[in-house]
């Protein structure tokens, strides 16, 4: 019949590709200004180890390790976070780096080098606590890694919990005791 209405059924349209390729182009200026942040957090890292004190004497830091960079990433397979700390050494000496954390009873924590996975139980329960601050809703926490080249222990404390983060975080050195 001429009135009749026949029902289409709702396919989405994909986009032209003009627009594709303005989205992409736009996840490409988003990838190079987070390359940006990170490269110049280093740069600070490095000039703020360089304008340290280093005025001899046995409360010197000339030649403590610094930390680069230390970033929060999530591994949704594992329901974890990734913590990864690099830092470098001015002599080259090795490095170890000793990891701790204060997770609440709110899953695991365990590290090995330069790496820590707190991993989250699958529903987080009355010993997993929200910090409320981050954008992600993260768990409340506290992450420490100590680096150090034998003569210097240098640590980072991350007190976010498991908010994600790409920071150069300033480490505080200390010559070890003999």
């Amino acid at each position: 019949m001429a009135g009749d209405v026949v029902a289409q059924p709702l396919v989405p349209e994909e986009p032209p590709a003009e627009e594709r390729a303005e989205e992409a182009e736009r996840a490409r200026r988003r990838a190079r200004a987070i390359a940006l942040v990170v490269g110049l957090g280093v740069l600070v890292a490095g000039l703020l180890y360089l304008a340290r004190d280093t005025g001899g004497g046995d409360d010197s830091l000339a030649g403590a390790p610094f930390v680069t960079n230390f970033v929060v990433s999530w591994r949704q397979g594992d329901q974890a976070n990734v913590y990864t700390v690099d830092a470098v050494d001015p002599q080259d000496d090795p490095l170890t780096y000793t990891w701790s954390a204060t997770v609440g009873g709110c899953g695991t924590f365990e590290a090995d080098g330069q790496q820590a996975l707190w991993t989250h139980p699958p529903r987080p329960g009355d010993g997993c606590l929200r910090t409320g601050k981050s954008a992600d809703g993260g768990l409340k926490g506290m992450v420490k890694v100590v680096i150090s080249d034998g003569t210097f222990d240098c640590t980072v404390v991350d007190p976010g919990g498991s908010a994600m983060a790409t920071m150069a975080y300033p480490a505080t050195c200390a010559r070890r005791s003999r």
